[in-house]
């Protein structure tokens, strides 16, 4: 098979005969040309043709022989490549072999499963390489095509002469030996293609297999696997013999032995370095730039702690610092498994997966120290600090039993009696543990982070489940059922590090809007919340959030990654049908976050809108509330009609749906559509705004806000009304500030009989000049209206706005009561004549006045007022 430098040359090649190729077309044209002019005495017709047309001979001649060689060498290695193919099959059918066996060890599994993923690594290089060279040859047979095309043509103008010269017809015969080397050249790179397409072929037969072997073969490790955990084994203590144990030791000595030595270790990097190339060397400098990336996000961490913002949050501060403190093993942690999971190392380099089991656990147990260390500092505890010390030895155990179980394991196998040896004695360290702690549990009560309710419930509820977890392993153990003891431990172990960290989000969630709920509000009208729609809602989907991964957390502390999330998928994907549409709980759960985010959306439009956008514009408030409203219907109805998506209804399902809507809306949601439909009325035509004054059946009240059905107002006494949209469009109403805030007021005022006329009007014009908030254009004016029965009356008309109508009013009145008792002038109160008629002296008649009190006051007789006339007999 030729190499990339003969592909190489032969491109070049072929590029320098198309160059040849068209110097040739340059001169037989030009020789042409003189053919048909006067050529000069004595000139050759085709000058320095010859020796163009002899040098492409020779590029063609090179080409073809490197060719030549190109498919000799492609035909030898494709037969050692179909060889070796043959020996790959038969390492697929042994493979395949080992899951159709039920005896198959759990080691020999994971020990054939590296060499299929370098097999199927192995193959993807070959595929690639075939491809490239592939393409190669199809280019050149194209390139091939064109100039082969091209030499005939001129071949043809060339015979095709009249007169031919001796010059032109070594021209001709220099031509048919190119024209055949090009013919030959073209029969080698289909030799050439149609190999590489076998080759390929073949070699893409054999990588299916091996691909579809790694999906049986992963789905097989996990069912062994979980088979194995329960496969009862011969009991524990009948194979604990000196014999058997110290067997192994003798092959844990060899083993140490070769790891202890350095040829051990190069011939393990000199293997890494054939297989993966410059991998590991790549994987050790973005390792080393990743730890410089974490430690300078460390330094920023700690200088934020201390922050006014961490500090008041004691649980949010502690978070940060268990943050801080295992920032270096957490990111190497994920580092290990982001590149090693991308690259495919985990199942294919040996120890890597014990290794970042240590990695986990030492994490986990570190997270565990930290938080015992720093909870006994602040304020509230969430443990006794008497349980530190024995919590503390607690988790140093856990470390010092994966450390040595994992190293056991990466030595000598998974199925060994030292393993076994290491469980029960980690077993009964943890039954001896809990006994020692149980004393002090019962004496050291929780402190008081949780109700005093949940602390009678929570202390028998732990001591019963701590009670459940460390004898259960031991008995399992001692049944024979050493692997789900195992396995039983880990768990619970995952387990607690979700629900520590579940905890302590919970309590950072918690303290963070407890403090949101003691803010002051920005406005005693407004409500706490509806002041900010923004931080509400994002403490929400904090909330929705810390629900969802703490489920998923304790699920998959109980379950391999990849067996949740395929049984995840397999529930969401289920279909359920409803007549002729279907549904999956995927789609269901799509519809509702959609809605979800679509609300939270609005309620940040909303916010944004009001106060960023629309505040700075200078448009009246009611605009501004009608352009916010509709914009709201409009991310509402493509939010709905993305959910309904979403769900699974297709454009025929919504128009069957629309058409049933239809028919109820002529039934029993008339009344609603009717005010929807009224609501749309009001925002567009806007006869009353938000903030307007309005005048209902005589009640006087301000617009609050224009809802999808009703409307709601709010009466100067504080009274919220709900009224129907369509009350505003087929009732009359009176809208007091529709096109202006301004309106006028009028106060009428009655003096007694025989006042300065004069003197009250200018007095109640200087009032009205006086009076704050009274507009002096349209100017105050004094009205004499009526001689009254008791009292002249005058009416003082003044303008201003709605807002300040009563106080404007109230002030007024207050001083012409003032200015009148200073200037004596006499506000009138009703009054009567009465005549009394006496019987004893016809001439002697006396006249008596009695005024009308006012309320609360006696009667009095007095002398007739202005203008009464003594009633005569």
């Amino acid at each position: 098979m030729k190499t990339a430098r003969q592909s190489t040359l032969a491109a070049t090649g072929g590029g320098r005969v198309f160059l040849l190729t068209v110097m040739l077309l340059l001169a037989v044209s030009t020789a042409f040309a003189q053919d048909d002019g006067q050529a000069p005495s004595g000139a050759p017709p085709y000058p320095d043709l010859k020796q163009t047309v002899q040098a492409a001979l020779q590029a063609e001649k090179s080409h073809l022989s490197s060719l030549e060689k190109s498919l000799q060498d492609h035909e030898n290695r494709a037969r050692e490549q179909i060889a070796e193919l043959g020996l790959k099959n038969i390492q697929l059918s042994t493979v395949a072999s080992l899951l159709l066996t039920p005896e198959t060890r759990m080691d020999d599994l994971e020990k054939a499963w590296p060499g299929i993923r370098s097999t199927i690594e192995k193959l993807d290089g070959w595929l690639a390489e075939l491809k490239k060279r592939l393409d190669d040859a199809q280019k050149l047979s194209g390139q091939l095509a064109d100039q082969k095309t091209f030499a005939e043509q001129q071949l043809q103008i060339l015979k095709a002469a009249e007169s031919r010269t001796p010059e032109s017809q070594a021209l001709i015969d220099d031509l048919d030996v190119l024209i055949r080397s090009q013919a030959k050249r073209g029969e080698i790179l289909k030799r050439l293609q149609a190999g590489y397409l076998d080759l390929i072929a073949r070699v893409g037969e054999t990588r299916q297999g091996f691909v579809d072997l790694t999906e049986k073969f992963s789905l097989g490790i996990q069912e062994k696997r979980w088979a194995d955990r329960f496969q009862r084994t011969v009991n524990p203590l009948i194979s604990l013999g000196w014999k058997n144990i110290g067997g192994e030791l003798r092959s844990l000595g060899e083993q140490l032995r070769k790891i202890g030595s350095l040829s051990y270790w190069f011939v393990l990097g000199a293997d890494l370095l054939a297989s993966r190339g410059l991998l590991p060397v790549t994987s050790l400098l973005l390792y080393l730039l990743t730890m410089i990336l974490i430690l300078r996000l460390r330094r920023f961490f700690r200088r934020i702690r201390e922050k006014a913002f961490t500090t008041e949050y004691p649980w949010r501060r502690m978070a940060i610092r268990l943050l801080t403190r295992s920032m270096p093993l957490l990111g190497t942690v994920l580092f290990f498994y982001i590149f090693f999971q991308a690259r495919s190392l985990f199942d294919t380099v040996l120890g890597i997966q014990e290794m970042f089991s240590l990695l986990i656990v030492w994490l986990f147990t570190k997270w565990g120290l930290n938080f015992i260390s720093l909870q006994t500092q602040q304020d509230p505890q969430l443990l006794p600090t008497a349980w530190a010390s024995p919590l503390k030895s607690l988790l140093r155990l856990i470390r010092c039993f994966a450390a040595i179980y994992l190293v056991l394991a990466w030595l000598v196998g998974s199925g060994g009696v030292l393993l076994m040896v290491a469980r029960i004695a980690f077993e009964a360290a943890l039954i001896v543990w809990i006994f020692r702690f149980r004393p002090q549990f019962r004496a050291h009560p929780m402190p008081g982070v949780a109700p005093a309710t949940w602390q009678k419930l929570l202390r028998p509820t732990l001591s019963v489940l701590a009670n459940i977890i460390f004898i259960t392993g031991p008995v399992l153990e001692l049944a024979g059922y050493g692997a789900l003891s195992l396995y039983w431990f880990t768990s619970w172990g995952a387990t607690a590090t979700a629900l520590f960290w579940g905890l302590l989000f919970f309590l950072i969630l918690r303290e963070g809007d407890q403090r949101f709920y003691k803010e002051p509000p920005s406005s005693p009208a407004v409500p706490h919340r509806a002041a900010q729609p923004v931080r509400w809602a994002l403490f929400q989907l904090f909330w929705l959030m810390w629900g969802i991964v703490l489920l998923i957390s304790l699920i998959l502390a109980w379950s391999g990654t990849q067996t949740v999330f395929s049984g995840l998928v397999k529930v969401l994907r289920f279909p359920v049908s409803v007549g002729d549409s279907s549904f999956t709980l995927r789609g269901l759960l799509s519809a509702a976050l959609i809605l979800f985010f679509t609300h939270l959306l609005i309620r940040l439009w909303r916010h944004v809108l009001s106060t960023r956008i629309l505040a700075q514009s200078g448009l009246e408030s009611g605009l501004q509330h009608s352009i916010t409203s509709i914009t709201v219907y409009l991310l509402w109805g493509i939010g709905v009609l993305a959910a309904l998506h979403a769900f699974g209804l297709s454009s025929t399902s919504l128009t069957v749906a629309f058409g049933a809507l239809s028919i109820g809306l002529g039934f029993g949601l008339q009344n609603i559509f009717n005010n929807f439909i009224s609501g749309i009325i009001l925002l567009f035509e806007r006869p009353i705004q938000v903030g307007d004054a309005v005048e209902i059946n005589g009640t006087w009240a301000e617009v609050k806000k224009i809802n999808f059905r009703s409307t709601v107002v709010q009466t100067y006494d504080n009274a919220s009304l709900i009224i129907p949209n369509s009350e505003f469009i087929s009732s009359q109403v009176t809208n007091w500030s529709f096109r202006d805030l301004t309106l006028r007021i009028k106060i009428s005022v009655g003096v007694a009989y025989g006042s300065d006329i004069e003197r009250v009007r200018s007095t109640l014009l200087e009032i009205a000049g006086k009076t704050e908030k009274v507009l002096a254009y349209p100017r105050p004016d004094v009205l004499f209206s009526d001689f009254g029965d008791s009292a002249l009356v005058f009416v003082l008309r003044v303008w201003t706005d709605v807002d300040n109508m009563l106080k404007v009013g109230t002030a007024i009145r207050f001083e012409i009561d003032r200015l009148f008792r200073e200037q004596g002038i006499e506000i009138a109160f009703p009054q009567r004549d009465i005549h009394i008629r006496s019987n004893v002296t016809a001439q002697a008649a006396n006249t008596f006045t009695v005024d009308a009190p006012p309320p609360g006051k006696k009667a009095s007789p007095s002398p007739a007022g202005p203008g009464a006339k003594p009633e005569t007999a």
